[in-house]
Formats: C-alpha cells, structure tokens, sequence
C-alpha cells in the first residue's frame, strides 16, 4: 500500500512487492517495510464514526489499539515468502485492508475487512484490551471453540482465531444486510406475520441445532441475529445467529454461569424467569424456548412484552406479569400464531414447547396453512398461575370471596324460610277456610255439639265464628269447651 504523503522516496522497491502486486494486487509500502508499527492508509483507516458510536475516551483507546493490532496481522502466503527477498519483508505486509469498525460493545470490538489470505470480506472480532485477562482470553477461545464446531446454514462461520499482540481475536464470515433489532426499528408497528415465523422458523432450527451439540447460546437477542434479503436461492430472507461469547456447553463447567463482571449471562429484557431467578440449574432447553419467544413477541408488536426503565423492574415483569396478547396489540394478528408465541411465553417451563425444535415444526405448520399444537392457556391455568406468583393479593380476594359467599347464603336462607313461613301460613290459612266451611254446614245441619268436637285448641275462634253463623241461621248452638 503506498502511503500518501511518504517522503522516502529513495528507498527502493523490492522485487518480490512488484510481483505480489501483479499477482495478488498486494501492495507493500515503503513506510509499513521501514516501521515495526505500521499505520494504516486513507484507503485502510478505520474511522470513527461517533454519530454512530457514542464511545468513552478508554472506548477509542482500546479500539485504536485493536485497529493498530489488525493492520499489523501479516499476510502469510508461500508464494510471497518464496518470492520476497527476506521474512522480515514477507512479515509486514498486512493481512487485512478496507478495515472499517462496525461495533463496539462491553467486552468486545468488531471490525469488517477485506482478509487477503481468503480472499474475502470477514467479520473480525478483537476482546478489548482493557479487558484482556486469563479468564476472559479462556472465555474468548472458548467461544472460537464453540462457533467453530457449530457448521449450520443459519450459524454465522467461523475462519480462524488467534493471538495477536497478546489481544485475542476471532475471524467469521461477514455479513452485510444489518441485524433483526435494525429491521424490528424499522417496523415500528410490527413486522408481517409470515415474516416473522420465516425468521423465528430460521433462529429455532439454529438454536435447535446448537442444543444438538450441547450447547447453549445464552444471549438470543436481535442484535445477535443477522438479516439477509433478496437471496438468489427460494428463500426470501435469511437470517444467522451470531456471538456465542456467552455460550455454554452443558456437557462441561466452564464459568459457573457467570460473565466476566459477576452477572448472570444473558440481556435481561430477553431472559426467562428461571434465567431471572438466578438459579443456574433451572436453565433448560425450555429457558431459550422462552427468549425466541420473546423476539417474536418483539417482531410482531414491534416492542418487547416486559419493559421498564431499570433492570428490576424488568425482572419483575418477566417473573410475575402476562404480557398482552399480541392481538391486543395488532389487531389483525393471526390467532395461530398468537397461540405458538403465548405458548413461548408461559411462566411455568413445563407449559412451553418441550424443544425448540418442537417450536420451529410449529411455525412451519403456521407457515404452510396447517392446525399447530400450541394452544391458548386455559382460564383455570391462569388462575392457577397468579395464585402461585401472587399469593398476598389472592389470599385477600379469595377472603372477599368467601365474605361474599358466606353473605349470600345467609340472606339466601333467611329469604328461604321466609318464603317457607309464607307458604304455611297460606296453607294454614285455606285449611282454615275450608274448616270453617264445614263447621257452617254442621251446624245448620244441626248436629250435636259432642258430634263436633275441635281437633286443635288453635281453631276455636273459628269455631266461635261458625257457631255465631250457624245459630243465626237456624238457632242452632254449639257449646265450646
């Protein structure tokens, strides 16, 4: 590469620079062959965009230096080192060009280049150096590891890792097409329902793989799923799980379950409620069922089910709210697949797809226009449900209940034998009437009075009256003991 600017004109060039450049379009500057610290070019420098990057003053220093380490990696090629006039020549041409920073986060800085060994775009990503440590370099290698023995369509690939001035980096493939959080941002009221199961189809079968290797990814968040459109093949989209810096596999301990600043791994807004728990040995398969379900929760509303403003709010949500329907939310909203991510997202792990590979079978039934196994919670599972996660406010409206049912049934009772009482008073009433009738008949029909005797002591004003009746019809009398 020749430096703009180089003053150095009098040096010459060598001969193996003349013919790697008319082979390889490699070209070698007379600044990088005098410097052991060669600066990059216009066409090389890795600009910091800080309308895209809000960095701190040790964020730009750590990538500067990460920047420096990239542009100094040497290419190594036979024919150049056959062809070069010493090692030291061959050594400080540099691997990489066209070096652009794309991401920087907490632990890690991500570069994209032209790698000239493969002849290809990569993805380079470098551990911070003020993060550098003996267990985050293990933890870093352990995720070269991980990637690299995960080969599947929707698993972003892995070229080569290594050591470079003592700061760890990882080469894979580069993907240009931007992430699922930028196509969520850029669907503010939800993305179309069959795209969304296209890509949530695309993530379980990834995941679901990985689970395959024993492995849990432990990060499933849209920023690590990398998008892909208008692909020459039958698939419309294409989507790739990215950054296994957090993955795990259970078949070996490797940290306990803990990052590198003592936090339980994850990104909380994404987590499950064992996940929020704290409690490592509840994480399962089912733990990421519920982390899918929550990016196509995010899909379909455009906006996550449980927010807030701090981490503990979040949690709380997670652990002991029902997110709203997203029909609630959209509409038009297929009940199908409504039911597929609600299943996702139940609290009890039990109630979830038992795989993610059961999940993405389900959004393929979604997709091709056949009945899927989730169904909708129950009512009584519901109840179930906030009783266990609400206990103080269920034991107070149980007792309300239980208040008001113990009310009802007094005022139901004693409305019942006021009914009761009315009846027989009525009953008593007729048989009254009746009584009185044929006492009439007996005394006009002048029967004796021991022919006619009372059968209660209750009756006798009614026999008084009858007497008075019948004496005035036919001066009869009946004497009333």
């Amino acid at each position: 590469m020749m430096s703009e600017g180089s003053s150095d004109d009098t040096t010459k060039e060598p001969r193996a620079t003349r013919d790697v450049r008319a082979t390889k379009d490699v070209r070698a500057t007379k600044d990088i062959r005098a410097t052991k610290e060669p600066r990059a070019t216009e066409e090389n420098l890795c600009r910091l965009d800080s309308g895209s990057f809000e960095l701190a003053g040790n964020e730009r220093d750590d990538i500067d230096v990460c920047r420096h380490a990239l542009e100094s990696i040497p290419y190594q090629s036979e024919e150049l080192v056959d062809a070069a006039e010493s090692a030291d020549e061959a050594r400080v041409i540099p691997r990489f060009e066209r070096i652009r920073l794309v991401g920087a986060g907490g632990f890690g800085v991500v570069f994209s280049a032209f790698d000239r060994t493969l002849e290809i775009d990569v993805a380079i990503k470098f551990l911070r150096p003020s993060r550098v440590s003996s267990v985050a370099r293990k933890r870093f290698f352990e995720e070269a590891k991980i990637t690299a023995g995960l080969t599947h369509p929707n698993i972003v690939r892995m070229y080569d890792s290594g050591l470079f001035r003592e700061i760890p980096f990882i080469s894979s493939a580069f993907l240009d097409g931007g992430s699922l959080a930028d196509l969520i941002l850029s669907s503010p009221n939800g993305m179309e329902s069959r795209e969304v199961a296209e890509i949530g189809c695309q993530v379980a079968d990834a995941v679901a793989f990985a689970h395959s290797k024993a492995t849990f990814h432990r990060d499933l968040k849209p920023s690590n799923i990398l998008i892909q459109k208008g692909l020459n093949d039958n698939r419309r989209i294409q989507a790739t799980l990215t950054d296994f810096g957090l993955a795990k596999r259970w078949d070996r301990e490797i940290d306990h379950g803990f990052t590198l600043d003592g936090e339980l791994p994850g990104t909380v807004r994404y987590m499950s409620p064992e996940q929020v728990r704290g409690d490592s040995d509840e994480f399962s398969i089912r733990s990421e069922v519920f982390s899918i379900g929550i990016i196509l929760y995010q899909m379909a509303t455009g906006t996550v089910p449980f927010d807030g403003v701090k981490n503990s709010e979040v949690r709380n949500l997670i652990e002991n709210h029902r997110p709203k329907n997203p029909s609630a939310v959209i509409a038009s909203f297929p009940k199908d697949l409504e039911s597929i991510i609600l299943k996702c997202l139940e609290k009890e792990a039990s109630h979830r797809y038992d795989s993610v590979a059961e999940l993405a079978k389900d959004l393929r039934r979604f997709l091709n226009g056949e009945p899927v196994i989730a169904s909708r919670p129950s009512q009584l599972r519901q109840a179930v449900w906030f009783a266990k996660t609400h206990p103080l406010t269920s034991t107070l409206v149980l007792s309300t209940f239980l208040i008001l049912l113990s009310s009802a049934s007094l005022i139901g009772y004693a409305f019942w034998n006021q009914k009761i009482a009315t009846a027989k008073e009525f009953k008593t009433k007729v048989d009254y009437i009746v009584l009185f009738g044929s006492l009439i008949d007996d005394v006009v029909a002048g029967k004796k009075d021991q022919q006619i005797q009372p059968t209660r002591k209750s009756s006798l004003s009614v026999y008084r009256i009858a007497n008075r009746v019948g004496s005035n019809s036919k001066g009869a009398s009946i004497s009333i003991p």
